[in-house]
């Protein structure tokens, strides 16, 4: 993506959020970080329901520690092991000089296979110096082998090296394990609830004893303490704005429903149902899917007064809504205007497009009922995925396709390739079949000639997979092939025991890796 409107969403997912305008410092919770972090916790635990405050305690924290700290914000596409650890990895090379890019490779060669990837990051940090890693919102990963990984990492991580999660669940690790040992430190939902002299730091002016009683509605609770304190400025009496009002996160997504969303200006409360389809914006976004302008200032100006609109960068060009203020709003766009919601999508989808993110145009399009159009975009983004071994993510994208892959040869090849990286080597031959049969006459196959003698090979026929090389080994032809199919001809050859004619080709493949500017090649 361009750089002219600053850092990219996929850059701020290694960010920690700015803090609120109005920061507490919350010292008896920096202790138990402080502590975890200087004693012999492997894992820190910040386990609490949405609205916590669990993010900013964090960010806040983070700001006063001498230690490189390393953020992810995860997001549900990260269960995706490849895509997961891919952004650990850069984060991790973001806050230490370790060589990310090698280990990058290691994560796409193995597609994302957590015994690779953590020896290999294990490794990279035995001498480094000391890192906090934060991994924000950890309940939105759904992936065993991602979850497999993440506690070996919290085994084998040397005693420099912290792991945070702040998640709204407690992640599925032998934590009775870590209780016995010693080695974590939690906070919790009880121990986030501000205390009265918190609560009056975050509210300001506000009378103590009326502080104390607010406390005593939310029961400590940051979001339905925020929600109070947008509120009380307008309030002609405090005490009985106090009274009526209640901080449970029922009752308060009706309070923002009828007091924010109804209070706010025709074109505020349009431009805010509109952008709620979108999971980070920026002015010019905001812009694209609305079709109005001054986005950048719009946002500025919203979160200067709403601590529900959270700034990711410091230049203050890329938001996201809370996530208790994003459903509710997603909820009204979809009562209110459930016919405009696909060419909103499709309006995002063309912003993303045009700033060469084709993964979200992708995710728009399909939200957006735009399937042939999604299909399109992966002519081009299903080759990359492939190549950065992001398989899981690919066949998410495939699956939400209906029944286009049936009929579109470069979607049938994608999932045969998905198919046979996952190891089930009969479907990805279903899929080579497929892909033959819808292709046109004249059709050029030479690109599944590749997972063609991949496939063979997997099921150990070696004639086969020799039949179909022999097309492609002639010495005059073998560069003007891809490196994964002189890779599957030199394997070939390998299998049926023809060393000099597999020294031949595979010293060909490296060349044309060289070529290519690509480190790993399936086999």
């Amino acid at each position: 993506m361009t750089a002219m409107w600053g850092m990219s969403p996929a850059a701020t997912k290694l960010r920690p959020p700015l803090p609120p305008g109005r920061l507490v410092r919350r010292s008896r919770l920096d202790d138990v970080l402080d502590a975890g972090v200087a004693g012999q916790a492997r894992l820190v635990l910040v386990s609490a329901p949405a609205g916590s405050g669990k993010s900013t305690l964090l960010a806040s924290w983070l700001a006063g520690r001498p230690e490189a700290v390393a953020w992810l914000q995860a997001e549900e596409s990260d269960s995706d092991p490849t895509r997961f650890w891919t952004y650990l990895v850069e984060a991790v090379g973001q806050a230490l000089p370790i060589a990310a890019d090698e280990l990058k490779t290691a994560v796409a060669g193995s597609n994302g296979d957590d015994l690779v990837v953590v020896s290999a990051l294990v490794n990279e940090l035995a001498d480094a110096a000391s890192l906090v890693l934060v991994i924000d919102d950890y309940h939105l990963i759904g992936n065993a082998g991602v979850h497999r990984g993440v506690e070996r990492l919290i085994d084998l991580c040397p005693p420099q090296v912290t792991v945070v999660l702040a998640t709204r669940i407690d992640p599925p690790f032998r934590l009775g394990r870590l209780r016995v040992r010693d080695t974590i430190a939690e906070i919790r939902g009880a121990d986030l609830r501000f205390d009265t002299d918190e609560a009056t730091g975050l509210l300001g002016s506000l009378d103590r004893a009326l502080v104390g009683r607010l406390c005593g509605r939310t029961e400590g609770w940051a979001a339905g303490l925020v929600l109070a304190g947008l509120s009380l400025g307008r309030a002609a009496d405090a005490g009985a704005f106090i009274e009526a009002f209640r901080g449970d996160d029922h009752l308060v997504v009706e309070y923002l429903r009828d007091e924010f969303l109804a209070t706010a200006g025709a074109d505020d409360r349009t431009r805010l149902l509109e952008t709620s389809i979108l999971d980070q914006l920026n002015g010019p976004l905001v812009d694209a899917v609305t079709g109005t302008t001054g986005g950048a200032r719009w946002l500025a100006d919203t979160a200067r007064t709403n601590q529900l609109l959270i700034g990711l960068d410091r230049a203050r060009t890329w938001f996201r809504y809370h996530h208790l203020l994003r459903d509710l709003l997603r909820l009204e766009a979809r009562q209110t205007f459930p016919e405009r919601l696909p060419g909103l999508h499709a309006r995002a989808a063309a912003w993303f497009e045009s700033q060469g993110d084709h993964g979200q145009a992708i995710v728009h399009r399909l939200a957006g009922g735009e399937a042939e159009q999604a299909a399109r975009l992966l002519l081009v983004h299903g080759p990359r995925l492939l190549a950065a071994g992001q398989t899981e993510t690919l066949r998410g994208f495939l699956d939400q396709l209906g029944d286009l892959p049936s009929t579109l040869t470069w979607c049938a090849l994608l999932y045969g390739w998905c198919e046979y990286i996952g190891g089930r080597h009969a479907r990805a031959a279903h899929w080579l079949g497929v892909m033959l049969d819808a292709a046109p006459e004249g059709f050029d196959d030479t690109p599944a000639i590749s997972l063609r003698v991949n496939v063979a090979l997997a099921r150990g026929d070696v004639a086969a997979a020799l039949a179909t090389v022999r097309q492609v080994t002639a010495s005059e032809r073998l560069m003007a092939y891809s490196c994964d199919l002189v890779t599957a001809a030199g394997a070939a050859y390998a299998w049926a025991g023809r060393a000099e004619e597999a020294r031949r080709v595979l010293r060909a493949a490296v060349e044309r890796a060289a070529a290519e500017r690509v480190r790993t090649a399936h086999v």
